[in-house]
C-alpha cells in the first residue's frame, strides 16, 4: 500500500477500557514492542505478531510503516501488505511477464509488513492451489530470513496451520530472527475473543 493509504498509526490507536489486568499488560508489551520496533530501537529484524480475530494487529502494524515514513531520520521506508495481495500481484504478474520483477519487489523492500499471513490456511482450496501459495510465499520469506531484512508478520491462526517450511522461518527465535507475540485478547468490535 502506498503511503497515502495508510490511515492507521499510534495515535489512532484507541484504548481499551474493558480489558482484564493481564490482558491490558499483554496488549501493552505488544504496542511497546511494536514502537520500539518503528523507531528502529528493536534487537530483532522480525517481529511476530498471532493471535485472535480483531484486536489491533494490523492497525499497529501498519502504525510502524506510517511512523517510518514520517521521520525520514529513520532511513527506512516500509511496506504494508495483506498477504493475499502478494499472492495476487504474483498472480497477475504471469500475465504481464513481470513476475521476476515482482517477486524481488517483495524479497527486497527494506521492511515488508505482511498482514494475515495463513488467512489462506482456513480456506478449502484444493492441495495444487495450497502449494502454489505456500511455494511462493515460501520464496519470500526464506530470501528475507536468509538476509534478515526488516520483516513484520501478523497471523491469526496458530501457527500449526502454516507450510512447515514457512512456520520454520517465522518460528526463528533460536537464532535472534524473530521475537514473537502470541495473544488472545478481545476484538475491538465484538468485545469478545474471535478465533
Amino acid at each position: 500500500m502506498s503511503k497515502s493509504q495508510l490511515t492507521h498509526n499510534f495515535g489512532t490507536f484507541m484504548p481499551r477500557p474493558k480489558l482484564t489486568k493481564p490482558q491490558q499488560k499483554d496488549l501493552n508489551e505488544v504496542l511497546l514492542a511494536r514502537k520500539e520496533y518503528a523507531a528502529s530501537r528493536y534487537e530483532r529484524p522480525w517481529l511476530i505478531i498471532q493471535g485472535s480475530y480483531g484486536w489491533g494487529k494490523s492497525h499497529l502494524s501498519e502504525a510502524i510503516v506510517n511512523e517510518r515514513s514520517q521521520d525520514p531520520e529513520l532511513g527506512v521506508m516500509g511496506h504494508f501488505t495483506k498477504a493475499h495481495r502478494i499472492l495476487q500481484d504474483l498472480r497477475d504478474s504471469y500475465d504481464h511477464g513481470s513476475y521476476t520483477n515482482v517477486m524481488k519487489k517483495y524479497q527486497n523492500y527494506s521492511l515488508l509488513v505482511i498482514d494475515d499471513l495463513g488467512a489462506h490456511s482456513n480456506k478449502k482450496s484444493d492441495a495444487e492451489a495450497l502449494s502454489w501459495v505456500d511455494d511462493h510465499m515460501l520464496q519470500i520469506i526464506d530470501h528475507r530470513s536468509v538476509q534478515r531484512m526488516e520483516t513484520v508478520i501478523t497471523l491469526n491462526v496458530p501457527l500449526d496451520n502454516i507450510d512447515p517450511h514457512i512456520r520454520d522461518r517465522i518460528n526463528d527465535t533460536g537464532t535472534g530472527l524473530c521475537k514473537i507475540f502470541a495473544k488472545e485478547l478481545p476484538s475491538y468490535r465484538t468485545g469478545e475473543i474471535q478465533n
